[in-house]
């Protein structure tokens, strides 16, 4: 039997017995109470904002966009994909027993005999990194790698190596299998290095691609705002086995709590921290150490970022997603050229929880050829589209957006209607 009971400001359901392990059943504060009746209700006000994709029961806590698709990696322990023109379901990848915490889709070869295709690469609270077959939907590895959550994963270009953050403080690196063929039973990953420097959970790994980029750097950051770069050594073995040496090279100071997400480019380094700031941190042409911080200040914990000067648009604007529920829309023009502070476009509120995810899309055009717009993904449960340019140019992207600079509007009064007529 379950009874609800009233103490001071908070509210509790409590067990005839008197004993629960269910988190829903401990105490909770009326304004916690309040704050889930307004995100309800403000979220069926948004139910055509943004053409959104309603995830159900579910959570998405990060995506991936390629093509037309996206990929959700989801509270429920799936993995789905879904056409983002028609917001339907391609591919679900399941087997996980708890929350998918890391995502990693990428285009590699299997094993060293194969050509090269997409993976779908997941981590979890179960403590299993899985690799999926992304045409096909088959499992093809399953390996416990970390002894807590698996945080952060990303890859080596061009190495078959897979590298992975989880809340046991430990960065491990694991080599996809060398034999050729298809597996009828999952593989594990082989165990090539592992590297303990944080002493925080690890949660974000950013190994960046590109010519202009040192062979095999590696960021990682973690949940107290240590953030470091790595070089990664591949070394071969008696010409066989191989394993990775990873050097500290420094650490980038500037955050004060846990990164959320890191994005490169070139002799930029962006993060995005719980302490409510995106720093642009400027390299040297040698990355040997950081010559500029600049910091952009926003109201509360920034838990997704997108630098466009980071993607093939290479544009100097900041998309941000915070916990306030906000998309916040920057022109960073000044700020990466060195000449000034960052101008704040606007924000739009059309989400009702904390944004967990943002990415570019490249969408076909009516009239040929692709045009920028922009995904955001929130802890509402919902996954959401935006025209970039829409979003540029101040436009109202809902009806439920108020208008921006808009002038002031009023009614004269019948003596005012009086007094203009004796003017004319």
């Amino acid at each position: 039997m379950l009874k609800q009971a009233h103490v001071g400001q908070y509210t509790t359901v409590i067990k005839s017995n008197m004993q629960t392990t269910d988190p829903g059943l401990l105490f909770r504060s009326e304004a916690d109470l309040q704050r889930d009746e307004d995100r309800k209700t403000k979220l069926a006000r948004m139910q055509q904002v943004g053409d959104p994709i309603a995830l159900g029961n579910s959570k998405p806590l990060s995506i991936h966009v390629e093509d037309d698709m996206v990929w959700t990696a989801e509270s429920n322990g799936m993995v789905v994909k879904r056409d983002l023109e028609t917001n339907t379901i391609s591919r679900v990848f399941r087997g996980h027993r708890g929350p998918v915490s890391a995502l990693c889709v990428c285009q590699l070869p299997w094993d060293s005999a194969t050509s090269v295709r997409r993976l779908v690469i997941s981590g979890s609270w179960d403590k299993h990194i899985r690799i999926f077959d992304d045409e096909s939907g088959s499992l093809l590895s399953d390996t416990e790698a970390h002894t807590d959550f698996v945080k952060a994963i990303t890859y080596l270009t061009n190495e078959r190596i897979i590298v992975s953050g989880g809340s046991d403080k430990e960065i491990r690196f694991w080599e996809l299998p060398s034999q050729a063929g298809e597996v009828s039973v999952p593989v594990a990953l082989k165990s090539i290095g592992f590297v303990r420097e944080h002493v925080r959970p690890i949660a974000s790994l950013l190994a960046p691609h590109g010519t202009l980029i040192p062979a095999h750097t590696m960021y990682s950051a973690d949940s107290m705002g240590v953030l470091l770069e790595w070089r990664l050594d591949v070394i071969h073995d008696d010409g066989k086995d191989r394993r990775v040496r990873a050097t500290k090279v420094k650490q980038l100071r500037g955050h004060s709590t846990g990164i959320n997400g890191c994005c490169f480019n070139g002799s930029q380094l962006w993060t995005g921290s719980s302490d409510n700031l995106v720093i642009l941190h400027r390299l040297d042409q040698q990355q040997t150490k950081a010559i500029h911080q600049t910091q952009i200040p926003h109201p509360s914990a920034v838990k997704s970022l997108l630098p466009l000067s980071t993607t093939v648009l290479q544009m100097a604007y900041l998309i941000a997603g915070c916990s306030d529920e906000k998309i916040w829309v920057w022109d960073t023009s000044a700020v990466e050229d060195g000449s000034g502070p960052p101008c704040l476009l606007r924000t739009l509120d059309v989400h009702s929880h904390e944004i967990s995810g943002l990415a570019l899309w490249l969408r076909r055009s009516d009239v040929g050829g692709r045009e920028p717009w922009i995904v955001s993904a929130s802890l509402d449960g919902t996954v959401r589209k935006w025209k970039l340019s829409d979003l540029l140019s101040q436009r109202r992207v809902s009806s439920l957006e108020p208008l921006q600079n808009a002038a002031p509007t009023f009614e004269l009064t019948e003596e005012e209607e009086r007094e203009l007529l004796d003017l004319e």
